[in-house]
């Protein structure tokens, strides 16, 4: 790799649609670099010490099988980031990166934003926000290529359940709900705030909360049992994930502004955080320190939903039905 001078955020990819505190927090911070055709960005399995955004040239991510073959698992090009689960926490790269032909990009470091993260602001919030969305298209791009592996047929339109409000005690709220991985670092002072903006309800076992292709009229955070989350055409389905206690379902097509990429069934039943999308909204848009707060939240448990989803048996095992 070959280093470049500091770059200006408000010019480079991806981070030019920040705004302007996250642009001041940023400068100084990013590098450019540059890799000759077939240099490797990094190595399947190195610590993960931050993200590229490619500017020029085409770089491709694969994956060594435990058979010793090697996986394509995607190509980049101009305008994409690589590697931005490394911002954040720990972690290790579960591929490798190498660029195919003369490739110019703009580097973040983990240390750097661990260093934005320990000044409080706006700027650490935009990002975690800019890498929401990008993890959000993630999660649909997959969940598109996983309905392809199904055969044609017609989507199904069950009915929907019918959520009853849980009359939830502030003594049940407060011994329980702040055990939830989601609000593992939240103030009392912040939970009373979402607890008056976000309602509590059950849904029964085996009924749909959700379904592919319908425009988001919520959001929620599992509190009590399991949502499989799930792609069917005509007889066949595929399983894309479990969400238990502490995670959320049915953000992706809210935060992309589309509608859902999968279904959501409840298991059994189910006790659920329900955020409407305006309340989504107003928590999402980080100008005060409790939307500050659901915005890290938020972020974590999108990075372990596309974690998740990159597992190699996740691509073997989310078996047709």
């Amino acid at each position: 790799m070959a280093p470049g001078a500091d770059v200006d955020p408000a010019t480079a990819p991806f981070f030019r649609d920040l705004d302007e505190e996250a642009h001041a927090g940023l400068r100084g911070l990013l590098q450019r670099a540059r890799f000759d055709p077939g240099e490797i960005l990094w190595q399947q399995g190195a610590a993960a010490d931050g993200a590229h955004v490619i500017e020029r040239g085409t770089v491709e991510v694969s994956r060594r099988l435990p058979d010793g073959d090697s996986q394509s698992l995607a190509t980049a090009g101009a305008g994409e980031i690589l590697g931005e689960l490394g911002l954040f926490g720990e972690g290790r790269r579960s591929g490798e990166a190498r660029a195919v032909d003369k490739v110019a990009t703009v580097f973040l470091s983990r240390d750097a934003v661990n260093m934005l993260a320990s000044h409080p602001s706006t700027a650490i919030t935009s990002l975690r926000r800019r890498c929401c969305h990008v993890g959000a298209a993630r999660l649909r791009r997959r969940h598109a290529a996983l309905a392809e592996t199904l055969p044609a047929g017609d989507q199904p339109h069950p009915p929907l359940a019918t959520p009853s409000v849980v009359d939830l005690s502030a003594a049940a709220w407060d011994s329980y709900v702040p055990k939830l991985s989601f609000f593992a670092d939240w103030g009392p002072d912040e939970l009373e705030s979402l607890r008056a903006r976000a309602r509590i309800v059950s849904v029964p076992r085996q009924t749909w909360l959700y379904r592919r292709g319908d425009l988001p009229a919520s959001c929620h955070v599992v509190v009590n049992g399991v949502l499989v989350e799930r792609i069917e055409r005509g007889p066949k389905a595929v399983k894309t994930g479990v969400v238990g206690p502490g995670r959320a379902s049915g953000y992706v097509g809210i935060v992309l502004g589309s509608e859902h990429s999968v279904a959501a069934v409840a298991y059994e039943r189910a006790v659920l955080m329900e955020l409407q999308t305006e309340v989504f909204a107003e928590l999402y848009d980080g100008r005060n320190q409790v939307s500050r707060r659901f915005v890290e939240s938020f972020h974590r448990d999108v990075m372990v939903a596309v974690r998740q989803a990159e597992r190699p048996h996740i691509t073997v095992a989310a078996g047709v039905e």
